[in-house]
């Protein structure tokens, strides 16, 4: 029979949060969106980084919950009180219905699902056909024999609201949690909280680009949000530090920057997933630095000019080692003017 073992990280958690009889370590990531943004992220993963280690027989379900109401908070509705947070939550359901956006859950959820397979070297996991009507175990595990183990993964709450300090600036707000489950012995061998939410008037954007073109900036702060979630929950949570999520969460930041350039209106905007200001050759070196190795960063200039540097020890004995002071500096030596860092690590942190 299918069945799990669960060995210690080689990386032990350093800080700790208590949040229920189960100990988790607090993980505080600042993913830059765009222009002077900073999204701040908070992810709870499960007992110490444990690592999970599968047969090779066995089977994954991800499961699926209904999406909690989507509440779109605006200075007037805030005015009327209860009536008003009625009417936000159906003002924001009508708004994701209209729109056709996706609760993020199951994106995150298929994306745990493929990192543990692709990592264990099992068959792609199945999905559940219908949802899960609430949180208990015993419901979740109901008529689920045909499964060995559940991704179950579940938003909590996701929102728009403006900021108390600036009523025509608004942000996308996000909580999931995640599981896994052993449906055999019916119970959890790991579960993870993430949250996504912007606190600064920089990180915020006019209600107008939250709703135009059928909410698409929506979607794309969700989508970024899914795969930052599914990158973090599968380290913190699962033990797995995949590639391939990180390469896909900055992908969909990239999205969300270029559409906040172009939604100022800003010179220099790119389109969906460009690097501003790159021509087509910057662009692939843009691919390619994300598959470099860490520590590394990538620079740009409003010329045309990029860099891309990995690692702690240049060629260069005179460059600086630090991979962020080396592309700076590089860049502008390319470029003949200051140049702006776009990327250091998994982190956007390009500012316009």
């Amino acid at each position: 029979m299918a069945h799990w073992r669960v060995q210690p990280a080689t990386t032990p958690t350093t800080m700790s949060h208590p949040r229920s009889a189960r100990p988790h370590g607090a993980l505080l990531l600042l993913l830059a969106a765009a222009r002077g943004g900073a999204v701040q992220a908070r992810a709870t993963p499960a007992p110490a980084g444990a690592d999970i280690v599968p047969a090779a027989d066995a089977r994954l379900l991800v499961s699926r919950h209904a999406a909690p109401a989507f509440t779109a908070l605006t200075p007037a509705s805030a005015a009327f009180g209860l009536l008003g947070a009625l009417g936000s939550a159906g003002g924001g359901k009508a708004f994701i219905k209209d729109n056709a956006i996706a609760d993020p859950a199951p994106a995150i959820g298929r994306l745990l699902a493929r990192a543990l397979a692709e990592r264990h070297g099992l068959a792609p996991a199945a999905e559940a056909g219908a949802e899960t009507a609430d949180d208990a175990l015993d419901t979740l595990l109901a008529g689920r024999a045909d499964s060995d183990y559940i991704v179950d993964v579940a938003t909590r709450s996701w929102s728009s609201n403006y900021l108390p300090t600036h009523w025509s600036r608004y942000r996308i707000n996000y909580r999931v949690h995640a599981r896994l489950i052993d449906s055999k012995a019916g119970k959890v061998l790991a579960e993870g909280d993430c949250e996504r939410a912007p606190d600064l008037a920089r990180d915020s954007v006019a209600h107008e680009l939250l709703t135009r073109q059928q909410g698409q900036f929506t979607k794309d702060v969700l989508a970024s949000y899914a795969a930052g979630c599914a990158r973090e929950l599968a380290r913190g949570m699962l033990g797995i530090a995949s590639p391939a999520l990180a390469e896909l969460e900055a992908r969909s930041l990239a999205v969300v920057a270029a559409q906040l350039a172009a939604g100022d209106g800003a010179p220099g905007a790119a389109g969906p997933g460009k690097v501003p200001y790159l021509p087509a050759k910057g662009q692939e070196r843009f691919q390619a630095f994300l598959k470099r190795p860490l520590p590394r960063a990538f620079a740009i200039s409003e010329n045309g000019f990029s860099v891309s540097v990995s690692g702690t020890h240049p060629d260069d004995a005179t460059l600086p080692s630090d991979p962020s002071a080396r592309a700076l500096a590089l860049c502008k030596g390319y470029a003949q003017r200051e140049c702006s860092l776009y990327m250091v690590d998994e982190t956007l942190v390009y500012r316009r």
